[in-house]
């Protein structure tokens, strides 16, 4: 019994692509129709997308060979939904994102844009808010939400490491170690290149942005804590936790509504509404210039709303 579970599980695959269109055969076969013959294809992709019997690229591509061999459309009216220009240029804001990614850009304007603002808890929260509605503009709302959060996390474990030293326990050698391992990184090469100056650039900006860290911390007065409310050492803290993290969601959000290509949503409109105008030989008018004029003071409106109301909200009126 066992023996024969584990050859079905090798083949399971196969048995799903050949015993699936085989019992969803009496939908095709109901009435000949092309409203069926659509409905059997959508049961087809649905449990091969379900099931990840095959790649998902390539289950993405099926609709193309089953609604031709049903009938239901002609191949070169299904080929041109998978190359829209929406489609295209989500893809452009995704290899933008990556590229972002890859050489650290968000981390360096997000640390330059927070040594610029100081470390007062209000600017601190403007000097979050910035560079992740500026990313949002530019690449997905979830891919700038990604970006900015582990930053916000460093901060505030900086945060609690200095809370720590404060309280008698010593974090030197943590520091000294990476200091140490920066410096020994930077020194095996002989000749400084384009990377070597990188790495020292980013370890002076965190030095920085520590330095900033511990000037907020003395401000909290985070010191004279008791040893029980080492999680939240003040309430003042928890409220930087709380905005600082929710900061981001709302910037991210906001920035996405200033061009665009800020999130796949307003493609998706430029897209339906060129389809729509189209049919009537109509221009729609939607492209990334009109949108920005119209949406970026709007957008630059509330985020300062925002950023005012969570000052409010978290920190009152001091």
């Amino acid at each position: 019994m066992m023996s024969w579970l584990r050859d079905l599980a090798l083949i399971w695959r196969t048995l799903v692509i050949v015993v699936v269109p085989l019992a969803a055969l009496p939908v095709l076969l109901t009435d000949g129709s092309k409203e069926m013959s659509c409905l059997y294809g959508v049961i087809l992709v649905a449990v091969f997308w379900m099931t990840e019997v095959m790649p998902l690229p390539v289950t993405a591509l099926c609709p193309v060979v089953i609604f031709s061999l049903l009938g239901v459309l002609p191949a070169r009216q299904i080929a041109p939904n998978y190359v829209k220009d929406a489609s295209i240029f989500s893809l452009s804001c995704l290899t933008f994102a990556l590229c972002v990614e890859k050489w650290n850009l968000h981390r360096r304007i997000a640390l330059n844009t927070m040594l610029l603002m100081g470390s007062s808890p209000k600017w601190l929260l403007l000097g979050f808010m910035l560079p992740t509605w500026f990313l949002s503009m530019w690449v997905n709302n979830t891919s700038a939400t990604a970006m900015m959060i582990p930053i916000v996390m460093a901060v505030l474990q900086e945060l609690r490491l200095i809370q720590s030293k404060a309280r008698g326990v010593d974090t030197n050698g943590y520091h000294d170690r990476d200091e140490r391992g920066e410096d020994a990184a930077v020194e095996q090469h002989q000749t400084p290149g384009p990377e070597v100056k990188t790495t020292k650039n980013m370890a002076h900006t965190s030095k920085m942005a520590a330095v900033t860290s511990s000037t907020i911390c003395s401000m909290f007065n985070m010191s004279d804590r008791s040893e029980e409310s080492i999680e939240y050492p003040s309430d003042d803290f928890r409220n930087l936790c709380k905005s600082l993290s929710i900061c981001i969601c709302y910037s991210a959000s906001i920035g996405g509504s200033g061009s665009l290509t800020g999130t796949s949503t307003n493609l998706v409109m430029q897209g339906q509404a060129e389809e729509i105008f189209g049919s009537y030989g109509l221009p729609s008018e939607i492209n990334f210039l009109n949108w920005l004029i119209i949406a970026l003071p709007v957008s630059m409106i509330c985020l300062l709303i925002t950023w005012i109301w969570l000052l409010v909200h978290f920190f009152g009126f001091k």
